[in-house]
């Protein structure tokens, strides 16, 4: 079975990298709310072959534990994904790992890696899993955010 393409939002909207032909194509968001990025929708490729990226956005979760209804992904907007109870299986975990671990950038800046969601610490041992490989892999400098709402911060998250 082929893999997927990956579905991710730029500067411009949205676009999707296809393996097969190796080339990144901008969609409309439309075109995204059919295959909302989900597990299915993951792709690594040995295909990408320049170190230029020097951020990442793992979108972890859809789950939330709030569920707001003013939130753009309460489902009360069109055109914007609602909340879903998905998150990253372990293997997509570790293919995450692994295509950071070759792509990133050796640029003097470092390395940025961010956390998003829905309620990004609903996957907290997935972070933290995530964060401890990366710091053991990445040779370059080394940064993290979260993209939270505060509710399930403790002492141990917050260290």
């Amino acid at each position: 079975m082929g893999r997927k393409a990956i579905t991710f939002q730029t500067l411009k909207g949205y676009a999707e990298y296809d393996p097969g032909s190796n080339r990144i194509n901008h969609v409309q968001s439309s075109e995204i709310l059919k295959t909302s990025i989900q597990e299915s929708s993951y792709m690594i490729s040995d295909k990408i072959q320049t170190k230029y990226i020097s951020r990442f956005i793992i979108e972890i979760t859809q789950d939330c534990n709030m569920r707001c209804s003013y939130c753009c992904f309460s489902g009360q907007y069109k055109g914007v994904r609602s909340h879903r109870n998905v998150a990253m299986s372990q293997d997509t975990i570790e293919e995450v790992i692994e295509f950071i671990s070759k792509h990133h950038s050796n640029k003097p800046e470092g390395l940025h890696v961010g956390f998003y969601g829905g309620e990004s610490l609903l996957r907290f041992e997935s972070i933290k899993y995530i964060v401890e490989r990366l710091s053991r892999i990445v040779e370059s400098k080394l940064s993290f955010d979260i993209s939270t709402n505060g509710l399930l911060l403790t002492k141990d998250v917050v260290n």
